[in-house]
C-alpha cells in the first residue's frame, strides 16, 4: 500500500494522479469528531471521483494544529487556474455537490460497493477505504499521546489486555430542541447490561474495561452492578453528561481541553482488545475505523449494528 503522505510530509493524494478537478472540504463549527468523519468522506469521495482535495478550516471550532499533528493541503493552495472545475463540499458551499457526495457515500456503504484505486494499490469497500484514510490522518498532537501513555500506566492498562466501551449520556441521548423547533435525540439510551452482554460475546476472557463516557454516574453504576469486571475511566467525577448548550457557550480554551480529552479516550479505546460502542455516534464510528483490520473485535450496542457514515 502506497503512502498517503508526500515527500514533504503533507497528507493527501494530489501527487498520485493528475486532475483538473478539485474538491474543497468546508469544515464547520460543529463537533470536531463529526467534522473529522466528514473530512474522511470527502477524501474517500475525491479518490473515487479522481479529484484533488483541499480543506477549508476557517469555520473549524479550533485550530487543527492544536489537536492533530497532520499537515493537509489547505484551500489557500487551490487556485482556479489549476482547477477549472472546483466544488465546495459543505452545507455552506455547493449544496448540490454536497448532497450528491452524501448520497454516493451512503449508497456505497449500504450496498457494500467495491472500488479499485490503482495509485494506492487499494481494492475494497468504502469502509476499508475510510479506515485506511482514518488510520493515516488520525495523528493527535504529542500532548494528547503523552497523556494517553501516562493514563494507561496509571490505570493499569499497559500491562494486560483490556476492553473498552463508549457509553453516551447527556443530551446526546435525551431529546434536544433544535433551532428550527424540532425536538430530536441524536443517539439512543443503551442500558449497561447490553454493553456487558456484548463484551462477554466479543472478549469473554478479558475482565478489565475502560469506560469512555461523558457521565461519571455510568462508571459508578458499572462498578456497583458488575463485580466480575474491573472498570477504569478518565471521566471526571463532576461530569454529568454532555450538554451542547454548555459546550457552545464555553470559551476556546475549555473547548480545546475537552477535545483533547475526547482524543485521549479515543486513542486508548483504539488500543483495546475489544470495543463496544454505539454506531449512531461519530466517536464510536471513528474508533471502529481506527481499529479496523488490526485490532480485536468491535461491536455496536445500539440499533445500528454496522458501520454506516453519519
Amino acid at each position: 500500500m502506497k503512502s498517503l503522505y508526500d515527500a514533504d510530509g503533507v497528507f493527501g493524494f494530489n501527487d498520485l494522479y493528475p486532475s483538473r478537478q478539485a474538491a474543497i472540504a468546508m469544515m464547520t463549527s460543529r463537533g470536531f469528531v463529526a467534522e473529522f468523519n466528514i473530512l474522511l468522506q470527502c477524501y474517500a469521495h475525491a479518490l473515487i471521483r479522481r479529484r484533488h482535495l483541499y480543506v477549508d478550516f476557517r469555520r473549524f471550532p479550533m485550530s487543527w494544529a492544536d489537536v492533530f499533528d497532520t499537515r493537509v493541503r489547505e484551500v489557500t493552495a487551490c487556485h482556479e487556474r489549476d482547477y477549472p472545475e472546483r466544488v465546495f463540499l459543505g452545507k455552506k458551499g455547493d449544496r448540490v455537490a454536497w448532497e450528491s457526495m452524501r448520497v454516493d457515500i451512503h449508497r456505497a456503504a449500504l450496498f457494500e460497493i467495491a472500488y479499485e484505486i490503482p495509485e494506492l494499490e487499494f481494492a475494497g469497500r468504502l469502509e476499508s477505504l475510510c479506515a485506511l484514510l482514518a488510520q493515516a490522518l488520525f495523528r493527535p498532537v504529542s500532548a494528547v499521546t503523552s497523556s494517553c501513555e501516562k493514563a494507561m500506566r496509571e490505570l493499569g492498562l499497559d500491562a494486560a489486555p483490556f476492553s473498552a466501551i463508549h457509553v453516551r449520556r447527556g443530551d446526546k441521548v435525551d431529546s434536544r430542541p433544535q433551532a428550527d423547533g424540532r425536538v430530536i435525540a441524536e443517539g439512543e439510551f443503551v442500558p449497561l447490561e447490553i454493553y456487558i452482554d456484548k463484551l462477554k460475546a466479543v472478549a469473554p476472557t478479558v475482565s478489565t474495561v475502560f469506560v469512555m463516557t461523558d457521565d461519571h454516574a455510568v462508571y459508578d453504576q458499572a462498578q456497583a452492578r458488575f463485580s466480575d469486571f474491573r472498570f477504569v475511566t478518565l471521566c471526571p467525577p463532576a461530569s454529568q453528561g454532555y450538554s451542547h448548550v454548555d459546550y457552545a457557550a464555553a470559551d476556546g480554551d475549555h473547548k480545546l481541553r475537552s477535545s483533547r480529552a475526547v482524543l485521549a479516550d479515543m486513542v486508548i479505546a483504539s488500543r483495546a482488545e475489544a470495543f463496544v460502542g454505539v454506531y449512531r455516534s461519530n466517536v464510536s464510528l471513528l474508533i471502529h475505523l481506527l481499529r479496523y483490520g488490526s485490532r480485536g473485535r468491535s461491536a455496536s450496542a445500539d440499533s445500528l449494528s454496522r458501520w454506516v457514515p453519519m
